[in-house]
């Protein structure tokens, strides 16, 4: 199959000039918090009008007769180079520009998750989709301080072990490894088998860096005026605690971080990456595993942390995908 890749800027479809030009498209689909990513390089000889930021670019990839959409990005970034010479194209999602960059100051008094996120939604202009158990903790009190939409957002996925997306019209706030899309389904998984493999790209790696045997948080105890902690659980081979140096409002709030932080520390135990055959389907977020590559790999629940789908006119269609072991 040969592999296709379809570029339209501002809602119109590029001229064939432009894609002889095109000599590579690469689309970064990550996973929650960090924006989503497109960077278009043109050969520029002769050299031809310098194209200009803000222009909306829509990239879809795949082969002849089937492609699928990567997304909808701003351009960002133009970069210009002579002699010889070349022009890159970067740009990013676009739902994370506009109002989810704006600064805020605010505060939630006795507010759920889900309440504050569906306010937050409101101000960017998309719909709220909140995981049911996330979104029942309730703040006493709860301050946006002089931080962007996005900065908020990120600030309070890590505290929950959450991820959040705004793709599609819709903020997604859902438990990190659910699997779940922009769109609120499932996420298809993925078998990787060596038949899908680019030889000699696949690197699993085992650390013990990250072990700790607890996790500690404190919070600081408003009728007796003390600090007080809780600790939880993390990997039972270690000697050794980690201890969240911020304090947070109450007791609630400080477990809820400490076992995200658990977690996160445990995720980092077995990290992967691999260059697999160009796959549009392949997305940030979605299960994955090994199967008759390795003993000791296959079957290993994995998660993909970033998607990276790489065409050229050089190299055809790849998909280099990162992550981590699955909760």
């Amino acid at each position: 199959m040969k592999p296709k890749c379809v570029v339209t800027v501002n809602g119109k479809s590029v001229t064939d000039a432009f894609l002889r030009r095109l000599s590579e498209c690469e689309v970064v689909d990550r996973d929650g918090v960090t924006s989503d990513s497109v960077r278009l390089r043109l050969d520029d000889d002769p050299p031809a009008e310098i194209p200009q930021p803000g222009a909306r670019i829509e990239v879809s990839l795949g082969y002849e007769g089937s492609v699928v959409s990567m997304g909808s990005y701003l351009a960002e970034e133009i970069e210009v180079e002579c002699l010889p010479y070349g022009i890159t194209i970067t740009g990013k999602a676009a739902e994370m520009s506009g109002p989810a960059k704006e600064m805020r100051r605010r505060h939630w008094d006795d507010a759920s998750l889900s309440d504050i996120i569906a306010t937050i939604a409101s101000d960017i202009g998309v719909a709220p989709a909140v995981d049911a158990a996330l979104g029942a903790f309730r703040y006493e009190w709860l301050g946006q301080m002089a931080e962007s939409n996005v900065a908020f957002l990120e600030r309070l996925a890590e505290r929950h072990g959450a991820l959040f997306s705004i793709k599609a019209g819709r903020l997604v706030f859902s438990k990190r490894g659910s699997g779940l899309s922009a769109t609120g389904k499932p996420l298809t998984g993925l078998v990787i088998t060596p038949d899908r493999l680019v030889t000699g790209s696949c690197r699993v790696t085992f650390s013990t860096r990250s072990k700790y045997r607890t996790v500690k948080a404190s919070w600081m105890d408003r009728a007796t005026g003390r600090k007080r902690s809780v600790t939880v659980q993390g990997d039972e081979d270690s000697d050794a605690e980690f201890e969240i140096g911020q304090p947070f409002s109450n007791r609630d709030e400080a477990k809820a971080a400490a076992k995200a932080k658990a977690g996160s520390l445990g995720r980092k135990k077995l990290e992967f990456s691999a260059s697999l055959l160009g796959d549009p389907s392949i997305r940030a977020g979605a299960p994955c595993q090994f199967s008759g590559v390795r003993t000791g790999l296959d079957g290993v629940p994995l998660l993909i942390e970033e998607a990276m789908h790489r065409f050229s006119k050089s190299g055809g269609y790849t998909t280099d995908i990162s992550g981590s072991i699955k909760e």
